[in-house]
């Protein structure tokens, strides 16, 4: 008959025991680190392009509803403004990997875009000149005017062939704002509407790493 005899405590054993998944994780977290970036600095680039905000300011080719004619951008420009936006958000993203303890507290922390927009605020994408040389800061309206009335006397007529976006113009008239289905607050805009929820995104990029 054989006899095993544990001589350590159990402090001891579970010590050990979280030790060595620590060093299994940090050990595979390191390897990862770089993919684990790369990806999501590529699924931020998903979800701010999959903003009705940005499909609607893409859609400068064809379409007089579209938030690319309600401000007057020149034609055929929306797409690349969208992707100045998708750049900017992704050059803000900040992945942090924090070292497994013994305790298994640590991992991945996302800081994704400064709170104050001053990246998207200084873009020159996010500006527009009248005929007049007027400067319209369409960027700040879609982030932070919310429902707000932006022109006094002058509203929004979808028509094709007109404007600078060839798909409407300004007439004499009414007022415009920023269409409510699309208007944002410093709070509530299309951006912060990007990342909510995605938690379970990034614990699946994670996981896969720690499985990998």
């Amino acid at each position: 008959m054989f006899t095993i005899k544990l001589l350590e405590n159990d402090a001891l054993i579970s010590y050990r025991i979280t030790a060595g998944i620590a060093r299994d994780m940090n050990s595979k977290l390191i390897g990862g680190k770089e993919k684990l970036r790369s990806d999501i600095i590529n699924l931020v680039g998903v979800w701010v392009r999959s903003q009705p905000e940005m499909i609607s300011i893409g859609l400068s080719y064809n379409d007089s509803t579209s938030l690319a004619g309600h401000f007057g951008l020149p034609y055929g420009t929306g797409r690349g403004a969208v992707e100045a936006i998708v750049s900017s958000i992704q050059s803000s993203t900040v992945v942090e990997i924090h070292k497994i303890d013994d305790k298994l507290r640590g991992g991945l922390i996302v800081k994704v875009q400064p709170t104050n927009y001053v990246n998207l605020m200084m873009m020159p994408e996010g500006h527009v000149r009248t005929k007049k040389g007027a400067d319209l800061h369409w960027m700040h309206w879609l982030l932070e005017k919310g429902n707000t009335t932006i022109v006094m006397d002058y509203s929004y007529t979808p028509q094709g062939g007109s404007g600078r976006s060839r798909v409407g113009l300004m007439k004499s008239g009414g007022a415009w704002r920023v269409p409510p289905e699309f208007a944002g607050t410093a709070e509530d805009n299309f951006i912060t509407r990007a990342f909510e929820g995605k938690e379970r995104d990034l614990a699946s990029l994670f996981n896969k790493i720690m499985i990998g």
